[in-house]
């Protein structure tokens, strides 16, 4: 065990240390954001968020205008945690691509890609909870479907990779998982 990185109990606790940065900084971030769109300019993104029919427009002329506020930064708080978790997931699979058991302890290893598979579950459930009215195939195969399609099936793959630890389809479905998380991002990015 001389030629590991980390030995296991240092390896639980930077572990433990990344997975609470990651924590701490979602929750920041989220705050942060939280009123990024004033009022004033929610008006312009209606449609994006079905609100674009007479019926919900009364409710914007009539007292129910603050719960449609609330409603719309509800939606972008848990938009901007759906985001940053994506990006944490995505980073921790790489990470644990990275720090292999061939470069460190194979606890540590198994520690970020544990992280991975919680955070990609943490990820699709975020991400089902900002954006499930907003996905349809009325409309046909759209760049939110894609990005859906890919981040869930790269998302099931990162949560099967350490259930078949260590055959030799857990380095193909870490990889396979972490591509199709980063390709989903970038396709959110992109369009």
């Amino acid at each position: 065990m001389s030629n590991k990185v980390f030995s296991d109990s240092k390896a639980f606790r930077a572990t433990l240390l990344i997975l609470g940065l990651f924590a701490f900084l979602n929750v920041c971030l989220s705050a942060q954001t939280s009123g990024i769109v004033p009022f004033s300019e929610d008006l312009m993104f209606l449609n994006d968020h079905q609100f674009s029919s007479p019926e919900s427009q009364i409710i914007l002329l009539g007292t129910g205008k603050n719960r449609v506020r609330d409603d719309l930064e509800m939606n972008a708080r848990l938009s901007t945690m759906h985001n940053i978790a994506g990006y944490t997931t995505v980073a921790l699979g790489i990470l644990a691509g990275v720090f292999n058991p061939e470069v460190v302890s194979k606890e540590f290893h198994s520690a970020l890609g544990i992280g991975a598979a919680g955070m990609s579950a943490v990820t699709l459930g975020l991400g089902y909870a900002a954006h499930h009215n907003e996905m349809s195939l009325e409309s046909g195969l759209n760049p939110k479907l894609i990005h859906a399609a890919l981040g869930v099936a790269g998302g099931v793959m990162m949560m099967i990779t350490p259930i078949v630890a260590p055959s030799g389809a857990h380095q193909t479905l870490g990889i396979a998982g972490t591509a199709l998380m980063g390709i989903s991002i970038g396709t959110a990015i992109l369009y």
